[in-house]
């Protein structure tokens, strides 16, 4: 089974110059990091992008409340979900339904300033049922290796040194 070109789940970023000028991370500053990895250009743009497309030229100086300002739209977003600065975020990849209703996509983590997209569901129960698996085919061909020898009268016997 081969991943599509644009799968990005076994990478992760990093961006030394964007870490350099603003170390320490905060959530806001976490939230701009992950702008520059891959994870962040979709198609179509998310919400994000629009609404920074169209704070640009904002010419006031006022911070623009992204958090806030996202549940006025509908479609695909990002958003910081936990935070303990300045060496643990988590990301959600989600689609917004409504103002209060969210439901998450996928999950990214940025930890000592590396992103790195968490595993799915799946790709986890797959990955722990091959080790199990594994292990037991490695333990029966031991066993095989060192099976006691039958014999009608006794059966089979395991020695006793």
């Amino acid at each position: 089974m081969s991943t599509p070109a644009d799968d990005y789940s076994e990478q992760s970023f990093f961006f030394p110059e964007f870490i350099a000028a603003m170390a320490p991370l905060d959530e806001r500053s976490a939230m701009e990091y992950f702008t520059f990895s891959p994870w962040y250009r979709t198609e179509p743009p998310s919400n994000n992008q629009i609404l920074r497309m169209q704070n640009v030229g904002n010419e006031n100086g006022a911070e623009m409340n992204e958090r806030e300002e996202l549940k006025y739209f509908t479609g695909l977003e990002f958003a910081v979900v936990h935070s303990e600065p300045p060496s643990l975020f988590i990301l959600h990849k989600r689609e917004r339904l409504s103002p209060d209703e969210v439901r998450p996509l996928e999950v990214y983590y940025l930890i000592n300033n590396r992103i790195q997209q968490s595993p799915n569901l799946y790709a986890l129960i797959a990955n722990r049922m091959n080790a199990s698996l594994h292990a037991l085919m490695s333990s029966m061909s031991i066993l095989r290796q060192h099976k006691p020898a039958f014999t009608p009268k006794k059966g089979h016997v395991w020695p006793v040194s």
